[in-house]
């Protein structure tokens, strides 16, 4: 732990250099939680905060904030409850489209918050291309198709309290996600993993391909992938954190502030050729993990979709005798299958797109 004095910046080389390396970078520049688009994206944050209305937590905070649960992670050493670390509080922007902007944990510290570290449970706009370019079959019975090389990246990590939310999500190859993992997440684990009650700040925001960055090509056969949905750049930095006179967390300008060079995202392919791209997903026969991660339907009415498929030991033999079963299924839970959106229309918009069959 350093002494307090002129504050210092600590510039880090990538743990494996790569090769789209640009100029390091200071985030206060870029963006922040409070209103400031991404450098050059010309986006204007459309969400603020992630329970700004909760109180900022204090030491000592043992409850939860606003509806959010506070539960242990694996990064959770130091004891819940304890009078001497105070509780993490996340902040987040989301850019329009839906896309991840910036989230910052102020203070981040062992003890989760107003957040829950959690896998992916939502998809960023961009997954939607991925699994159609990145698209392999990795179980056969029951049959599960996704991506290999492609995943969902956390802005703040699983480990830091960072929720699977799509504000918290971007796509990214794997070679992304070790970068991310090897670098500066593993520097603020060895942090804490030193000092169970350091206070830090973290920050991660990522920057866009402008849509002049995909195809332009007037004669391209086949589907455009959605270029501005991709993350172009990530960009983060972590440092002390600090309580003001007024007990509001800030971030310790004193002390020193690690920030790491920008990291240029691997870019995806502009185009899914007509050749290249593969059956539609049979919601027949598929489980539970398909239709919910690569069909995108609500996790609940996945369950549903199998339950009455099992319950009444026969699968679906087209698309009528899945209409009729299943809106006899929710009739008795007094829901209107044909109408309520999340339900039969959402199963109609992926038939009418091509990306299941009945």
């Amino acid at each position: 732990m350093e002494a307090a004095g002129a504050a210092t910046t600590t510039t880090h080389p990538h743990p494996h250099p790569h090769p789209h390396a640009v100029a390091p970078t200071t985030l206060d520049a870029v963006t922040s939680t409070t209103g400031a688009g991404l450098a050059g994206q010309g986006d204007a944050p459309i969400v603020d905060t992630v329970g700004e209305a909760a109180r900022r937590p204090g030491r000592g905070t043992t409850g939860t904030a606003t509806g959010h649960e506070v539960t242990e992670t694996d990064l959770t050493k130091a004891e819940v409850g304890t009078s001497s670390t105070p509780r993490t509080f996340v902040t987040h922007t989301v850019l329009s489209g839906g896309r991840a902007g910036t989230v910052t944990a102020l203070p981040l510290t062992m003890l989760p918050g107003n957040t829950a570290g959690s896998r992916p449970r939502q998809d960023p706009p961009s997954w939607h291309d991925v699994i159609r370019f990145d698209r392999h079959t990795i179980n056969s019975n029951p049959l599960v198709v996704g991506p290999t090389h492609w995943e969902q990246l956390h802005l703040l990590s699983e480990r830091f309290h960072g929720p699977g939310e799509s504000w918290n999500l971007v796509s990214g190859h794997k070679i992304d996600n070790a970068w991310m993992r090897n670098g500066p997440e593993a520097d603020v684990r060895r942090a804490l993993d030193a000092d169970a009650h350091l206070e830090l700040f973290y920050r991660s925001s990522a920057e866009y391909f402008a849509p002049s960055e995909g195809d332009q090509d007037p004669h391209t056969v086949g589907r455009r992938v959605t270029i501005e949905n991709f993350a172009k750049y990530i960009r983060i930095e972590w440092g002390y954190a600090r309580q003001d006179a007024n007990r509001n967390w800030v971030e310790d300008t004193s002390r020193q502030t690690h920030t790491y060079p920008t990291h240029e995202m691997v870019m995806p392919p502009l185009v899914i050729p007509e050749g290249d791209q593969v059956l539609p997903i049979d919601i027949k026969t598929v489980g539970r993990d398909t239709l919910y991660r690569r069909l995108g339907l609500d996790w609940q009415f996945a369950e549903d979709i199998c339950r009455v498929r099992i319950d009444q030991r026969e699968g679906f033999r087209d698309r009528s005798d899945f209409f009729d079963r299943m809106t006899a299924f929710y009739a008795g839970k007094g829901i209107n299958f044909a109408t309520t959106t999340t339900l039969w229309p959402e199963i109609e918009a992926l038939l009418n797109n091509g990306d299941a069959v009945l």
